[in-house]
C-alpha cells in the first residue's frame, strides 16, 4: 500500500497522483487534484511539461489529442462508416 514514493520508475506524489518521465518528450501521469491545469491523464510529455502533452483528459472531460486515427465507431453525433 504505497501513498508515495517510487514503484520501478514510477513516482507517486502523495495526494496527488503518479507519473513516469523517462526522457524530456515522452511521459504519463496520472492526477487526482486540480493542481496540474486541472488534467487528469497527460501522455507524451515529461511531468514538467504536463500542459503541452499532446495527449491530456482534463477532470471536466475535456481531450486534446494533436493527433488521433480513428478505424471506425461513434463519436458524439458524427459517425465513420
Amino acid at each position: 500500500n504505497a501513498s508515495e514514493g517510487k514503484i520501478g520508475n514510477i513516482t507517486i506524489q502523495k495526494n496527488q497522483g503518479l507519473y513516469y518521465s523517462p526522457t524530456a518528450a515522452s511521459g504519463f501521469g496520472l492526477w487526482a487534484t486540480t493542481e496540474h491545469d486541472n488534467i487528469a491523464f497527460h501522455a507524451g510529455a515529461n511531468n514538467s511539461n504536463i500542459g503541452g502533452a499532446p495527449f491530456r483528459v482534463y477532470h471536466n472531460g475535456d481531450v486534446i489529442a494533436q493527433s488521433i486515427d480513428v478505424q471506425g465507431g461513434n463519436i458524439g453525433n458524427w459517425s465513420q462508416r
